[in-house]
């Protein structure tokens, strides 16, 4: 699943960058949005973030498109992991 957002002012530290706390929301968001979609299983389920582990690659500047493609590695009964 793809899933992405445009840099508004509001998402920007002083800088002019997008802010690494939105970054990280958008990813706590997409993760479970894709879990929720691709495993029939768990799709009512509440999907709480235990770890989340992101790399800051490369600064997203104020109006650039950010985009994010998640994917389901595993489930459990208990935990779903996904990339």
């Amino acid at each position: 699943m793809q899933l992405g957002f445009r840099v508004e002012a509001r998402h920007t530290n002083p800088l002019g960058i997008c802010h690494g706390g939105m970054m990280a929301s958008f990813c706590d968001m997409l993760l479970p949005m894709t879990a929720h979609r691709r495993v029939s299983e768990i799709a009512q389920r509440f999907l709480p973030t235990i770890s989340l582990q992101i790399d800051y690659l490369a600064p997203s500047p104020l109006g650039a498109w950010v985009q994010g493609e998640a994917q389901v590695l595993r489930t459990t009964r208990t935990m779903v992991f996904a990339q």
